[in-house]
């Protein structure tokens, strides 16, 4: 008999011990995914410790209308393909939940507008991310790939060879070891808009076998670019602003085929993946 009760005691310590507050009473179906929007998102946690979304994000602000036209300044647009040289909006539901939405800077920052006055006051915004999470900075990435091109304070490039993907023979990480590490890289391409007087567009240029070694990869946007929180500078040009963060970024030439992931400068109007991490705790 005192068998039998040791046995239920123990049986209603781990029932005990799953049902803690901060689960909701509940125990979580999987740890690697997190719900938001109504969309359950993978995730993965690096060796480094950060928890990231293994998929781009798909959340449309309240307010926001998803546009197919990159030439008008909708602050989110569709994901596109590529075929003879122009490109095309993709708005079914399979391109949307691969590729995800394409954002700027304002909508990913959930502002109505990025500015000379608030442009360096974003670094780890929440955003349009969960609750938890934030849009990335320029440290957040840099221990991903391990190289940035220097801030306006600096001298020289910033290195961190202990990054997770850092590779130096070429002085950033390649995209195959994203996809090993499952971060699961995906070529989603970019708006492209530099300044305010100009108009966007989709970047069109796709890879080829020449200039990709990845079979998948082939055909698709040769540059991605991932918006990060972290500001890089405000400048006027001659009939209108610029304002750039560090951005992290993908280019597949002929000297890594492999994909070249690395951190530099984009602009706040282009419109850009959102990939979310999770914050430190």
């Amino acid at each position: 008999m005192k068998k039998f009760y040791g046995i239920l005691f123990a049986a209603a310590a781990i029932v005990a011990a799953c049902d803690k507050p901060g689960n909701n009473g509940t125990v979580p179906s999987d740890p690697d995914t997190v719900v938001y929007g109504g969309v359950t998102y993978k995730t993965v946690t690096l060796s480094n410790g950060q928890v990231w979304m293994a998929e781009p994000l798909r959340y449309v602000p309240e307010g926001k209308t998803v546009s197919a036209d990159p030439a008008e300044a909708a602050g989110i647009w569709y994901p596109y393909e590529v075929a003879d040289g122009k490109a095309a909006a993709l708005k079914d539901e399979a391109s949307v939940a691969k590729y995800g939405y394409l954002y700027d800077a304002a909508t990913a920052f959930g502002v109505g507008s990025v500015t000379a006055d608030n442009y360096n006051t974003f670094e780890g915004v929440r955003g349009i991310c969960p609750e938890g999470w934030h849009i990335p900075t320029r440290a957040d990435f840099v221990a991903l790939c391990g190289y940035s091109l220097k801030a306006l304070d600096e001298s020289a490039p910033l290195i961190d060879d202990t990054a997770v993907f850092y590779d130096d023979e070429i002085k950033g990480g390649p995209v195959e070891k994203f996809n090993e590490g499952k971060w699961n890289f995906v070529p989603a391409g970019f708006v492209n808009r530099t300044a305010s007087d100009k108009t966007g567009a989709y970047h069109a240029v796709i890879t080829t076998e020449e200039t990709c070694s990845i079979p998948e990869f082939v055909g698709k946007p040769t540059m991605t670019y991932f918006i990060g929180s972290t500001a890089y500078q405000y400048k006027t040009t001659a009939t209108g602003e610029q304002i750039q963060f560090f951005d992290m970024y993908e280019v597949f030439v002929k000297n890594a085929p492999a994909g070249k992931v690395t951190v530099g400068y984009g602009n706040s109007l282009s419109g850009y993946t959102v990939r979310c991490i999770k914050d430190a705790e």
